[in-house]
């Protein structure tokens, strides 16, 4: 560990936020259900209309259910990041992080909360943005754009195991 220091003021975006938001659905067991699911409605309406089991208007009930399961959560998502973004004064208003070996500290205003390499459980950056897991449903989340023009990846590799830290596509 050395003394690295990355300070820097940063506004969320709707879009990453998003981003950050469809990752954590979709990475866990809710996520993976509903594109099971999705898909398993999908498959069965046609194989049972291709069989003679149900009627044309079963087999597109059953499409129209399995496209509402695939297209309900992101839809939903998108909502959610939309209300955050005017609800939450977090996302609402500018943040200055404070990215260092230490830690990550985060000021809003007169707020500000420290949290130790050793509290963050987990890094998920993915296309938009980049969440810091402190609990289990709780991140830190910036934007993709700020963490890659600050230089934070090299913090994170250094304080972080390998194996807590994944970068998506």
């Amino acid at each position: 560990m050395g003394n690295r220091e990355k300070k820097f003021k940063m506004q969320m975006t709707k879009d990453s936020l998003y981003d950050f938001m469809l990752h954590h659905s979709y990475s866990g067991l809710t996520g993976i259900f509903s594109i099971v699911f999705s898909i398993a409605f999908l498959i069965a309406g046609v194989v049972m209309y291709a069989v003679g089991r149900i009627s044309i208007s079963w087999m597109i009930a059953l499409i129209v259910i399995a496209a509402a399961m695939a297209f309900s959560t992101p839809f939903q998502l998108r909502t959610d990041a939309a209300r955050q973004m005017r609800n939450n004064q977090i996302y609402r208003e500018p943040v200055t992080f404070s990215v260092s070996d230490r830690g990550i500290a985060v000021i809003q205003n007169k707020n500000k909360k420290f949290f130790t390499w050793k509290e963050i459980r987990k890094v998920r950056i993915t296309k938009k943005a980049a969440g810091f897991y402190y609990e289990r449903q709780y991140a830190l989340v910036m934007t993709r754009k700020a963490f890659d023009e600050q230089g934070v990846l090299e913090i994170v590799q250094a304080n972080m195991p390998e194996k807590d830290i994944k970068i998506l596509k």
